[in-house]
């Protein structure tokens, strides 16, 4: 599944080159946190204070598991770690005990842009391909998420001035400033 998808990708990056629109929108495929992207995550153990590392098979169950983690909730944090399926993982993030809006919304972006930094600089095609996305604005369209998409999708985003997106774009916004960085 891995090639078949990067090869449609490759062909998206030829057109890429070929087309100037602003923006870049997508909703699942390589910029999606549940593509296939194994990584190493480095992170401090909150009772010992002592660095450790996980491997994850794709950034939404780093970040869920990191969101479990914040929360002290070891109990969901194994059953999300013993999954691959992102779809499962996302619905156990629904489980975390102890879970506070107020305290998470401090933390996400943080989260998120670190599982994304993993996920791009240790695949080498992935990164690749986000830097072969230029300097577009990178889009999640998705209709049903206006956190970490723009609550729309692409069809509708595209006769929708950016000013009336009624989401926040966390997720093309992160990836842009990963972008960023990588060009540094």
């Amino acid at each position: 599944m891995y090639n078949r998808v990067y090869i449609t990708h490759i062909t998206k990056i030829m057109e890429l080159k070929e087309n100037s629109d602003t923006y870049l929108y997508f909703w699942g495929g390589i910029f999606s946190n549940f593509h296939p992207s194994p990584y190493e995550h480095m992170y401090v153990d909150l009772k010992t204070g002592q660095e450790s590392k996980l491997n994850f098979s794709c950034a939404e169950q780093g970040y869920m598991w990191e969101k479990s983690m914040i929360f002290g909730d070891e109990e969901t944090c194994a059953k999300m770690l013993s999954s691959n399926n992102p779809y499962k993982i996302k619905k156990l993030c629904k489980e975390i005990k102890n879970f506070n809006q107020d305290t998470w919304d401090i933390h996400k972006r943080r989260v998120m842009f670190d599982h994304c930094w993993n996920k791009y600089t240790q695949n080498p095609p992935l990164k690749a391909y986000l830097l072969e996305s230029y300097d577009r604005k990178l889009v999640e369209a998705s209709s049903t998420d206006r956190v970490w998409g723009i609550g729309l999708n692409e069809d509708i985003a595209r006769r929708t001035p950016e000013e009336e997106w009624p989401g926040t774009n966390f997720l093309g916004k992160t990836l842009m400033d990963i972008r960023s960085k990588l060009k540094k």
